[in-house]
């Protein structure tokens, strides 16, 4: 199928993920007879107060965002998952399918910097984010996470930075928030 905005056209696989922002315009069409079967998931994510930052330009565009994921089928389960909670109807769904919501624009972030970016970079900096991400409540250091990382803290903070457009403490500071 082609997902067709203003601004451009995007041939979607059966192994794609598109990311549209509230602010794309698009119609989809396709080519064959073949059946073809996509989510559509219409939401808001970003308090009015974290309208700023990498994450809220992607978010606020209007350039098609896609990936082909490195697991499939994690992404099938994120949308089963969030199509059980909506369907069900079950007391307290709302939450429960932002949630679910959140978990899937985290997964399809995460694989889409890491493909716009030096993928060994990345993957040097990526012990850093993660133990940032499981302990953003506690007192880290950049001396730690650049032990963590294997490289000195001077190189760390400036691959992270490249990587996530935001230094280490302040990753920190906006998981926090």
């Amino acid at each position: 199928a082609e997902y067709i905005s203003e601004n451009e056209t995007f041939t979607a696989t059966k192994e794609s993920v598109i990311f549209l922002s509230s602010n794309t315009c698009y119609t989809v069409e396709t080519r064959t007879d073949e059946p073809f079967h996509h989510y559509t998931v219409n939401f808001n994510t970003i308090p009015q107060k974290e309208k700023n930052g990498i994450l809220y330009n992607y978010l606020s565009g209007d350039k098609i965002l896609s990936i082909t994921p490195k697991t499939p089928g994690l992404y099938e389960s994120l949308f089963a998952k969030l199509l059980s909670v909506w369907t069900g109807k079950k007391s307290g769904f709302h939450l429960n399918a932002k949630s679910h919501l959140f978990n899937l624009t985290n997964e399809f972030f995460s694989e889409f910097v890491a493909s716009q970016v030096n993928s060994h970079d990345y993957e040097k900096v990526m012990p850093a984010k993660k133990y940032i991400e499981k302990n953003y409540t506690s007192s880290i250091t950049n001396n730690m996470l650049a032990e963590l990382c294997g490289i000195s803290e001077t190189h760390m903070r400036r691959l992270f930075s490249d990587v996530f457009k935001t230094s280490p403490i302040g990753y920190q500071i906006d998981l926090r928030m």
